[in-house]
């Protein structure tokens, strides 16, 4: 068991998940126009790290939030997890 700060990152992007899906994510990222691929990440990480044609859809409808939704704590330890190659810092 985690800290708090670790369970809210895995709840924001898993990381080992995301290394074994790491051909979906390209293809997910190749897919989708760069101001959607984050919904369309969140929106994978939310159905098990497997694009579907709902993930592309949902992706595609949804307007694009920039993150401005997010906390700054959120922000900080997602941006930490993919700087650090998936490892949560704590």
């Amino acid at each position: 068991n985690g800290s708090p700060l670790q369970e809210a990152a895995v709840m924001v992007w898993d990381s080992k998940k995301a290394r074994e899906a790491a051909r979906e994510i390209d293809l997910l990222e190749s897919i989708v126009p760069h101001d959607r691929k984050e919904i369309a990440l969140k929106l994978f990480h939310d159905n098990n790290y497997q694009i579907n044609a709902d993930v592309l859809r949902r992706a595609m409808e949804e307007a694009p939030s920039h993150g401005l939704n997010w906390s700054p704590a959120t922000k900080k330890v997602f941006s930490k997890t993919i700087a650090k190659g998936g490892e949560i810092i704590v």
